[in-house]
């Protein structure tokens, strides 16, 4: 059996996106904490995560503090000493996908193209679920 490294977040950003550029070519960063709650109220988690490319240009275009968003990515444990030579590790989220998970920007499902996109092709794949297959239709 293989590993498996998954993970699928939601909650409210605890700070605006912070956009970076790294590297020589001026590969694009964006760096955000969230808050997700468990199953008590008084059972908060804060959660640092990252994003890179068109994901993270997106995130820090559309996303705010307070923001409610859903993330889906891989978890990323940093390890680090300090100079009392203390070991100290920290985990992070690398965001590989995103989703509005709140109603600002009017629909819900996204107010950019790709999250447009993404919500026309669940509500498409949720009408289509249950309904007949023909053997056609099978791929294999």
């Amino acid at each position: 059996m293989s590993n498996l490294n998954k993970v699928m977040l939601t909650g409210n950003l605890t700070r605006d996106p912070e956009l970076k550029f790294v590297g020589d070519n001026g590969t694009v960063l964006a760096v955000f904490g969230m808050a997700v709650n468990g199953w008590r109220e008084d059972d908060v988690s804060f959660i640092d995560c990252k994003a890179w490319g068109k994901v993270a240009e997106v995130i820090a275009q559309h996303f705010e503090k307070g923001r409610k968003v859903a993330v889906t990515g891989r978890l990323e444990q940093k390890r680090w000493q300090t100079d009392a030579g203390e070991n100290r590790s920290k985990i992070v989220v690398t965001v590989e996908d995103f989703d509005f998970a709140d109603s600002k920007g009017g629909d819900g499902g996204g107010n950019n193209a790709a999250g447009k996109a993404r919500s026309t092709r669940t509500k498409q794949a949720d009408a289509d679920y249950g309904q007949p297959v023909s053997s056609e239709e099978i791929p294999f």
